[in-house]
């Protein structure tokens, strides 16, 4: 029997479960990636270097401002940070107060908020982060 041959989707094809387009779906996947290396690191910086690579080459297939993809990258690994029950600081924290790490993480709501909101404004594609190709195209139109 031969093998069909695989055609190329649209980068902007919608997706078959949730309905959005393709690149949205990949910044979740970038957003949950740099979140558990930074549950797993509790290092921020750790986690944002090792994700960075495979990050870079999402935001340039899809044409995305790279830009928005270190937001991501830096909102979603700080607020796993601010949750993460063995953090230093939510250590420090229990230790000084007396009680349990879990206890204090329902607590952490700037940390949640930024959960809430970074999937939020995934979801619904704003703002909308311009290609570095479309800026050069935008800065040499300027400059003629």
């Amino acid at each position: 029997m031969p093998q069909r041959k695989r055609r190329d989707t649209d980068k902007r094809q919608k997706g078959s479960r949730t309905g959005c387009p393709a690149f949205l779906s990949k910044f979740i996947v970038v957003a949950a990636l740099v979140t558990l290396l930074d549950l797993a690191t509790t290092n921020n910086t750790i986690s944002i270097i090792t994700a960075g690579p495979i990050a870079k080459d999402i935001s340039d297939e899809f044409g995305v401002s790279r830009v928005r993809t270190a937001s991501i990258l830096d909102l979603f690994s700080s607020a796993g940070n601010g949750v993460c029950p063995w953090a230093g600081q939510i250590l420090a924290a229990a230790g000084l107060a007396g009680v349990s790490t879990l206890s204090i993480v329902p607590f952490c709501w700037y940390s949640i908020l930024m959960f809430v909101f970074g999937i939020f404004f995934i979801l619904i594609g704003w703002p909308k982060g311009l290609s570095s190709n479309s800026v050069k195209k935008d800065v040499e139109k300027a400059a003629k």
